[in-house]
C-alpha cells in the first residue's frame, strides 16, 4: 500500500509575500485597537452621562425656583388674610345679626297702626272697646282658622265695639274689607248693652263681637332687604299651615 500524499496548491501569477514578523506583533496590535475602541465607548458613555446629570440637575434646579416662589406666594396670601381676618369675622357677624333680624321680624305687624286704621272705619258714635290679636312667630307653626271660606290669615284680631245703631254694626263690618291686608271677618254676636242709662230711658247701645283675619300684606317689612310686592327669595320660609277648630 503507498503512502498518502499531500498537495499543495500553488497559486499561480501571485505575488510571493513573506511575514518575517514573529506572531506576537499581529496580536500585540490587535489588541491596541481593541483598547482604543473600548476607551472611546467608556468616554462616550461618561459623555452620554455627564449632559443627563446636567439637564436633570437644570430641570431640578427650576422645579426648586417655582416651588419657593409659589411658597413665596402662599406666605404673602396667608399674610394679608391674616391682616383682613378681623374685617371677615366683623362681615360675618353682621350678616348673622343681619339675618336673625330678618327672620325675626318677618311676621311682626305694627298693631297700633294698624288698630288707628281700624278705628277709623268705625262709624260716628262708634267705639272700639277692646282689641285682642294672636298671630304666630315665626318659628311657630302658622294658625289657619277653621272653615272652607276662611281666608289664610297671619293673624287674628278679635274686637269689641260699642255702637248707636244695630244697622251701623252690619255696615261697618262690610266695610273692613277695604283694610289693607283682610283676609276674611265674621260678626261673632251681638246685644243690646244693658245698663243704668238704658234704664233711665235713653237710647239703646249695641255691642258687637267681630273677628278680622289679616294676611301676609299687613306685616310691616321693617327691615326687609327687598321693597313690598317684590320677589324676597330669601326671606324665612313660613311654617305648614295647621288647622284649628274655631
Amino acid at each position: 500500500m503507498s503512502a498518502a500524499r499531500t498537495i499543495q496548491e500553488v497559486a499561480v501569477g501571485a505575488s510571493p509575500r513573506v511575514s518575517l514578523l514573529p506572531p506576537e506583533l499581529a496580536v500585540r496590535a490587535a489588541s491596541r485597537t481593541a483598547h482604543r475602541r473600548l476607551a472611546l465607548a467608556v468616554v462616550g458613555v461618561l459623555v452620554v452621562t455627564a449632559a443627563g446629570v446636567g439637564i436633570t440637575a437644570a430641570l431640578a434646579a427650576d422645579a426648586q425656583r417655582g416651588l419657593d416662589t409659589a411658597r413665596l406666594d402662599t406666605q404673602s396670601l396667608l399674610a394679608q388674610q391674616a391682616k383682613y381676618s378681623e374685617v371677615s369675622a366683623l362681615e360675618t357677624k353682621v350678616a348673622t345679626v343681619t339675618d336673625a333680624r330678618l327672620y325675626g321680624t318677618s311676621t311682626e305687624i305694627d298693631w297700633s297702626a294698624y288698630l288707628a286704621k281700624v278705628s277709623a272705619t268705625l262709624p260716628a258714635g262708634s267705639t272700639l272697646l277692646e282689641a285682642n290679636v294672636s298671630a304666630a312667630a315665626p318659628w311657630e307653626a302658622h294658625v289657619v282658622a277653621a272653615g272652607p271660606l276662611r281666608g289664610n290669615p297671619a293673624a287674628t284680631l278679635e274686637l269689641r265695639v260699642r255702637s248707636a245703631a244695630d244697622a251701623d254694626i252690619t255696615t261697618w263690618v262690610k266695610s273692613l274689607t277695604e283694610l289693607p291686608g283682610y283676609a276674611d271677618s265674621s260678626l261673632d254676636s251681638r246685644a243690646i248693652e244693658t245698663d243704668a242709662a238704658a234704664a233711665d230711658g235713653a237710647a239703646p247701645t249695641y255691642i258687637a263681637n267681630v273677628t278680622l283675619n289679616v294676611n301676609a300684606d299687613a306685616r310691616a317689612n321693617r327691615f326687609a332687604e327687598d321693597a313690598p310686592g317684590a320677589d324676597n327669595s330669601d326671606a324665612p320660609t313660613e311654617p305648614a299651615p295647621v288647622e284649628t277648630e274655631k
